[in-house]
């Protein structure tokens, strides 16, 4: 082949090459079409494991919220007495327990936590303020 000396020397050559060769001017194979992503990737280059981040956090967190919450509905739904008895006992034994530790004690001596009284704050709450007050403006 002779040297050229023009600029269009190497266009010219790849005339020459499809013109000799035609198999390189047929249409391409057609390409089978996958519907995955992972199919078009190949093994190397697959994406690593995505790591756990603050907005999935959150969507889990409402998730096992809204399970807790739908749990206790069905509860109250289901026994309302206990659940009143429940509630208001605990309440009754809170206000009781704050009111023993905060309250200051005389002549400097440590205070502790009657327990006699505490169960009748849980029995006074649950019963008349849970259940009785339940039956009479549920």
């Amino acid at each position: 082949m002779l040297p050229m000396r023009c600029r269009c020397g190497a266009a010219t050559a790849e005339i020459l090459l499809l013109l000799a060769f035609p198999a390189a001017l047929a249409a391409p194979a057609p390409v089978k079409v996958r519907r995955h992503w992972h199919a078009f990737v190949p093994p190397a280059t697959k994406r690593p494991p995505r790591l756990p981040s603050s907005h999935d956090a959150v969507e889990i967190a409402a998730s096992l919220t809204e399970q807790i919450l739908s749990g206790a509905d069905k509860f109250f739904v289901s026994a309302p007495y206990a659940a009143s008895f429940l509630t208001c006992g605990v309440k009754s034994s809170a206000a009781d327990l704050v009111a023993q530790t905060k309250a200051p004690a005389e002549d400097g001596e440590q205070r502790s936590i009657n327990l006699q009284r505490n169960i009748a704050y849980i029995l006074y709450g649950g019963l008349y303020l849970g259940c009785g007050l339940h039956f009479i403006y549920g």
